[in-house]
């Protein structure tokens, strides 16, 4: 009887041991849900009474407004929360919510970076050469605000929408005067139009068609050293001739138009070609002079004699003036000019200590680094006590 009371006694131990661990666990996965995964989401609605108490207050709410506003489902992503005023209808907080949660739309786009130029006041001009791609043009370009007022400081490159015409350098700055020169060589014999690229702190700005070029088709060139035969050559072989006599800049092989565009203070120079009605070096020695309406245009040398038929002198200014030059052969008695039957012309521009354009951003200024001197002050010498006034 004893052993029939031990055992129901430990089975009914055990049983209530294993009610309470599983309360215990029961009421924590309970916890555990509401804590960790929540309720489900319900619709709320509202009661009858107080949609029943609804009443427009103005022409603006309409009954769709009033239906569409019986029911709210909560945005699972919290990106909207409805306020009472915009459940009625009301088209003042509409407003003001539409404002919180919309971005402004631009009326109209930014104004395009054009650094103060005006076109009707910038050119670009050039002169017509062989479209030989040996040949260069000068192409000069000036950038002027609306003012008439110069550009200097801006980065220029300049090209052609068929990329036919090759442009040195690739691109240059304008001077003080708003100027800057090209040179150009093309096989194309057609007006090409060309476009101005102006870059400067960072921003661009294109002109296009600021101005034309047209190349000569070869054997129509007024070159004086065209391949077209004159007819009133009639020299020997050898016997210097003033028509296809040249002045080039730079070299011989440089057979561009004697015109340069420089600062004040450069030097240029320029070579001279004495040939003969065949187009060859003449080998007999030429005396040539070279002079200028400028007396404080510096010419270097003022006489020079060719070899082979090749000379060569330099001009430079510190004026800002724009010079011509006589090239004279003195033993043959005619005037050299350049390959458009031009005499050498320079313009000398003074240059700009600071070239800055109208609207371009400027640099910021460098702080001063100098060290302020520490005043000294005696050594060993005591500080005097004032006396006490008595």
């Amino acid at each position: 009887m004893d052993k029939i009371l031990i055992f129901l006694r430990s089975h009914i131990v055990f049983l209530i041991a294993l009610i309470l661990v599983s309360g215990f666990v029961g009421g924590a996965l309970e916890l555990r849900k509401s804590l960790f995964v929540g309720s489900e989401l319900t619709p709320k609605t509202f009661p009858p009474e107080i949609i029943s108490n609804i009443s427009p207050t103005s022409e603006s709410t309409s009954s769709s407004q009033v239906t569409d506003s019986l029911t709210i489902t909560p945005d699972s992503n919290n990106t909207l929360t409805p306020t009472t005023d915009a459940v009625l209808g009301d088209s003042t907080d509409n407003s003001a919510v539409a404002q919180d949660t919309l971005p402004p739309i631009p009326t109209s786009p930014p104004a395009p970076v054009t650094f103060g130029i005006d076109i009707t006041h910038s050119s670009l001009s050039a002169n017509s050469v062989p479209a030989d791609n040996s040949s260069k043009a000068t192409v000069n370009v000036t950038l002027e605000n609306s003012s008439g007022g110069p550009l200097g400081g801006l980065n220029v490159a300049l090209s052609t929408g068929d990329g036919a015409v090759n442009f040195y350098p690739s691109s240059a700055s304008t001077n003080s005067s708003g100027h800057v020169s090209f040179t150009a060589s093309s096989y194309s014999s057609t007006a090409e139009a060309v476009n101005a690229t102006i870059k400067s702190g960072g921003q661009t700005y294109t002109i296009p068609a600021l101005g034309t070029i047209t190349f000569q088709s070869l054997g129509t060139s007024s070159s004086s050293s065209s391949s077209v035969a004159n007819s009133n050559c009639t020299s020997a072989a050898g016997v210097p001739n003033s028509w296809y006599s040249d002045v080039y800049p730079n070299s011989p092989t440089d057979r561009s138009p004697a015109q340069f565009n420089v600062n004040t203070g450069s030097t240029v120079i320029f070579s001279v070609v004495i040939r003969d009605c065949n187009e060859n070096p003449v080998t007999q020695t030429e005396k040539l002079s070279f002079s200028s309406g400028d007396s404080n245009l510096s010419i270097s040398p003022q006489v020079a004699y060719t070899s082979n038929g090749v000379a060569s002198f330099s001009v430079s200014s510190q004026n800002p003036v724009t010079d011509t030059i006589t090239v004279q052969d003195d033993t043959s008695s005619f005037t050299v000019t350049d390959i458009n039957n031009s005499n050498p012309t320079v313009t000398f521009t003074a240059a700009s200590a600071t070239p800055l354009p109208t609207s371009a951003p400027t640099s910021t200024p460098t702080p001063s680094t100098a060290t302020p001197t520490p005043i000294s002050s005696a050594t060993g010498t005591p500080t005097l006590t004032p006396s006490p006034t008595i």
